[in-house]
């Protein structure tokens, strides 16, 4: 080689030899694969994929901070949508101009920004509760003549402490609503700015001309109420990034490279070309899709199939990212990476599904919409009659305004907030977690309920079912040399084994000599015994007794000759049957959906009494079930454990996860069943509907005031009585129909499940 200068991004030197700027391998011209001229400059490779790297983008790899850039995972979609106007997108984070939602990101990932959210939210909570609790205790002693406090006194304190919460509390959701002004399109952010300024004005107006009543508890009550619900809300969204982002930290950020003269090399994942030779060694996580071209080597696919016996790989067979390899080396071709790989597919439609929720917030919109511009109607209206029936402009002012006031949606407010807060307690009290309202809400409409088979209608784990003796060794003798063995086993089943024989025997034997013969089994010498424990062919023979379907068998050879064999299943859960069909005498249709084969797949359907079964699904296929059952019209559950069911778990209606499972798959739920048990559905389907009719109640409540408070402080009733509606009266009624949704509310504790 030559002895010039060192070579920055490939540059020709005056010596004879080369770098590959996207590889950082010496290339001498005369061997070089690639040649690329670039500003007049020739660059040498080493290997045809990388000089198409670098034609693609010449800039990445001579610009050293770009090179050694992680990379981003994934870019199918970018910049911020709302989850009800999908219509609607921006390249930043803003309010959507239609119902005033924060926009969330298309492509989730980095959860700091929705924690930052959090955290503000938390912080205005704090101040308007802080303030309206004092503020509230005020107002009170003040209505009921209490005295505690001098009357003047009790008013400007009210004042002072209204004003932070208005000023700046409640300052975003002034903001939204005057945005929802300026755009025509009325909504909640309407309705609550509504009812946080009118009080507040107008109590201010009040308190100059020392009118008998203040409303700036309204005011801040209201504020608080709202940030709360804004809780719920910031936190689910907090909750699905972490769901993508623990799916983004499964994919590696580097691989080693083996390159044509067979030295490796640490590579970055967007610096390796496709078909480039890529060396997973024992333990590593899989950085890409491709293809093994030789070495023998267990795959843990769980994240894909959901089956926890780990796949046998050998050359020709297919690998993924994401995946775990087990104890051998692999040298694989590189066939997807980064945004094209299985792994990238699975974090888009997790994505894409969690945006398309649509929560509770749109029926209150609905209402809004309809609700403000008849009440700012009935406002005018009351004005402009007064004033042409000869009422003083000033007293007719206070009437419209006191509509306004009356309206404000305090007991409308607490309506739903409520009886989500009760029912979601009394839930968790049972063992089911809802994660927000829209959870609660949309359980109670399902019809058809997918569920998954290893983990969740099973224990999710293999457990020695059945020892079969062929030779003349009986059962536990079998079972403690087959432990000896697999003691130094990271198979899944020896696990199995050592629990069994640690139930029945205790101790295990000590072995000696162990290997492992990958693709086949293990072996070693137990109390001077050859002993092989692995499948038919490993074992020596074509005998033994053929398992249920369903089962797993390995075989036993002691000194070359096979002597038994032992069946393995995953067990169902112990309420399996009966939740099932509990399920179905409701009307719920049950779908088994599964990534594990035909046979264990009907065996299990059998058992539990489903009828509509799917096998052998991946991740998409999973989600594209849901979405196939919700183009039927059908209200869609998914049940399920998994990495592999995330993505049916966020696009179904509701998605159900057990507390056992992965992370992906909690976070990726509606609901978590903290006892991990099929009956949990049941119990939660129950608080549901009962909470439903319980909003349903607090509607009434609230709305059915509202038709009795508008029309007598418009003045209505000043015809036939002479006299219009006392303030105070006013907000005493308003008072009780707060508290009558409160207690309505509170009735969901009792509910017996």
């Amino acid at each position: 080689m030559g002895q010039g200068k060192s070579c920055c991004g490939g540059k020709e030197p005056a010596a004879s030899s080369f770098k590959d700027p996207v590889c950082g391998m010496t290339v001498e011209p005369q061997s070089a694969k690639g040649v690329v001229e670039h500003n007049g400059q020739k660059y040498y490779f080493c290997y045809i994929g990388c000089a198409d790297k670098f034609r693609a983008d010449p800039d990445a790899y001579l610009n050293p901070e770009r090179k050694n850039a992680a990379p981003t995972m994934p870019a199918n979609a970018s910049g911020y949508t709302c989850p009800m106007h999908p219509e609607v997108v921006s390249d930043k984070p803003a309010d959507c101009p239609l119902c005033g939602m924060s926009l969330e990101a298309m492509m989730p990932g980095d959860d700091e920004a929705a924690k930052a959210e959090v955290v503000e939210i938390k912080k205005r909570l704090f101040v308007s509760a802080a303030l309206a609790i004092p503020l509230f205790a005020l107002s009170m002693s003040h209505m009921l003549g209490i005295n505690i406090i001098e009357h003047t006194t009790n008013n400007w304190l009210q004042l002072a402490l209204a004003t932070p919460v208005v000023l700046w509390a409640a300052q975003p959701f002034i903001h939204r609503g005057w945005q929802s002004v300026k755009n025509r399109a009325l909504n909640m952010f309407t309705l609550l700015s509504l009812g946080i300024v009118i009080p507040y004005l107008y109590s201010i107006y009040s308190l100059f001309v020392q009118a008998p009543m203040l409303y700036f508890e309204s005011a801040a009550v209201i504020t608080t109420l709202a940030w709360f619900g804004q809780l719920l809300e910031a936190k689910a969204r907090v909750q699905s990034a972490s769901a993508v982002k623990e799916l983004v930290s499964l994919m590696p950020s580097e691989a080693t490279v083996v390159l044509p003269d067979g030295s490796p090399l640490v590579m970055q994942l967007d610096q390796i070309p496709i078909g480039a030779e890529v060396r997973i060694k024992p333990g590593e996580r899989i950085p890409v899709d491709g293809k093994v071209l030789e070495g023998e080597s267990y795959v843990d696919e769980s994240m894909l199939t959901g089956e926890p016996k780990p796949e046998p790989k050998s050359a020709g067979t297919l690998i993924s990212a994401g995946t775990l390899n087990g104890n051998g080396s692999l040298l694989v071709e590189v066939q997807h990476i980064g945004n094209d790989t299985l792994l990238a597919q699975i974090i888009a439609l997790v994505s894409e599904a969690q945006r398309s929720k649509l929560p509770v917030q749109k029926l209150v919109d609905k209402v809004a919409s309809i609700f403000v511009p008849l009440v700012i109607a009935i406002a005018v209206l009351t004005f402009v009659g007064w004033v042409a029936n000869g009422m003083p402009a000033v007293q007719a002012m206070t009437m419209a305004v006191a509509v306004l006031v009356i309206a404000c949606p305090c007991a409308l407010g607490l309506a739903t907030p409520m009886s989500v807060i009760v029912a979601a307690g009394r839930a968790a009290k049972a063992g089911v977690l809802f994660k927000d309202a829209s959870s609660l809400e949309a359980l109670s409409h399902i019809n058809t309920l997918v569920i998954d088979k290893t983990g969740t209608l099973t224990e999710g784990k293999m457990s020695l079912q059945e020892i079969v003796p062929i030779g003349t060794i009986d059962e536990n003798h079998l079972l403690a040399l087959a432990a000896a063995v697999e003691a130094h086993s990271e198979h899944p089943l020896a696990n199995a084994v050592l629990a069994a024989q640690q139930q029945r025997n205790g101790a295990v034997l000590a072995c000696d000599n162990f290997t492992v013969f990958a693709g086949e089994g293990v072996g070693g010498i137990v109390n001077s015994q050859e002993i092989k424990v692995g499948n038919k062919q490993f074992a020596g023979t074509d005998a033994g007794e053929k398992p249920e379907s369903g089962k797993t068998e390995i075989f036993i050879s002691v000194d070359c000759k096979c002597q038994g064999q032992l069946h393995f299943a995953d067990i169902l859960r112990p309420d399996a049957v009966q939740s099932i069909k509990t399920l179905q005498k409701n009307g719920i249709t049950v779908v088994l959906a599964t990534g594990d084969k035909e046979g264990p797949a009907k065996a299990i359907a059998a058992e539990v009494g489903i009828t509509d079964i799917r096998w052998g699904l991946m991740p998409a296929d999973k989600g594209n079930l849901v979405k196939e059952l919700q183009g039927k019209g059908l209200v869609v559950a998914m049940a399920g454990d998994g990495i592999n069911d995330a993505p049916a778990l966020a696009q179904a209606d509701i998605g159900i996860a057990m507390a056992t499972g992965t992370g992906v798959a909690v976070n990726s739920a509606g609901i978590v069943l903290l006892n991990s048990d099929i009956a949990g559905i049941l119990r939660a389907l129950k608080v549901s509907k009962a909470m439903l009719a319980n909003i349903a109640e607090n509607l009434f409540l609230a709305f059915g005031y509202n038709a009795l408070a508008i029309p007598a402080a418009a003045g209505l009733l000043l015809p036939i009585t002479g006299i219009a509606l006392n303030p105070m009266v006013a907000a005493a009624a308003m008072s009780v129909s707060s508290v009558s949704v409160i207690a309505n509310a509170l009735r969901l504790r009792a509910l017996k499940l």
